[in-house]
């Protein structure tokens, strides 16, 4: 068996690699993929694009697209990808239908490597483990610092995805989580209720969950975490916080 070139584990059920060639076509079938996401110019090779087909594997061609962003911003902008795309690469890993799943590009860590990075800042990794993971792969190639710059500016709370977080007892808990967007002045105190709801909701769904493991899934009532004397407040931007 050939493993892809740059073949990597990202977590159960998502792999990246470089393009897919017909050699590690063998390898592939043991994956079991339900989705390969491409996130290069280049098509598939024949031979890879029919046997992803044959196996009722999605190919989904995000790269055909303009990865590049606009020509009038400044050459010296972090903004080097183009956000709409990462973003939507992005939720497409997020998707547990499209699980198992493969992530390739061109070359496997340029492209691939920012989504990845930026995947990365959705599961919470710091940031100087993402920087160790793209450097693995790319090590040191010309656009490396455009990229490690773009995924440390990256703002998750673009991301609008349902996530799906694993127990180490397989429980699942399903946290939504929307698009934001800057509210109005006159809307603020709407938005900060809406937000204090969806926090208790999140916290309840925890509370709910820990009681199942440690006292058992018969326990007659869920104690909750929180109460009446519990009350959530937004948080304070630094500059808030001096005034």
């Amino acid at each position: 068996l050939f493993l892809p070139r740059a073949y990597g584990i990202v977590e159960k059920g998502i792999y990246r690699s470089a393009m897919l060639e017909e050699s590690s076509l063998s390898f592939l079938s043991h994956l079991k993929l339900k989705c390969v996401l491409n996130l290069s110019v280049e098509q598939c090779p024949a031979p890879v694009a029919h046997f992803l087909s044959s196996n009722n594997i999605n190919l989904v061609t995000v790269g055909l697209k303009t990865w590049q962003a606009s020509s009038s911003s400044s050459s010296s902008s972090w903004e080097t990808f183009n956000l709409e795309l990462v973003t939507e690469a992005i939720e497409a890993l997020l998707d547990p239908a499209n699980r198992p799943c493969l992530i390739m590009c061109s070359s496997g860590y340029t492209v691939t490597g920012v989504v990845i990075g930026c995947f990365r800042k959705v599961r919470h990794w710091t940031l100087s483990s993402i920087v160790d993971e793209y450097r693995r792969f790319a090590g040191q190639t010309a656009n490396v610092y455009n990229a490690l710059q773009f995924i440390e500016n990256f703002d998750t709370d673009i991301i609008s995805i349902v996530d799906t977080v694993v127990c180490h007892n397989s429980t699942k808990i399903i946290v939504a989580k929307s698009k934001m967007a800057a509210p109005d002045d006159n809307d603020n105190e709407t938005n900060n209720n809406t937000q204090e709801e969806e926090s208790k909701e999140t916290i309840d769904k925890v509370s709910n969950w820990v009681h199942s493991v440690i006292i058992g899934s018969d326990f007659p009532s869920i104690i909750p975490l929180t109460g009446p004397g519990v009350k959530y407040t937004r948080k304070k931007t630094i500059k808030e916080v001096d005034d």
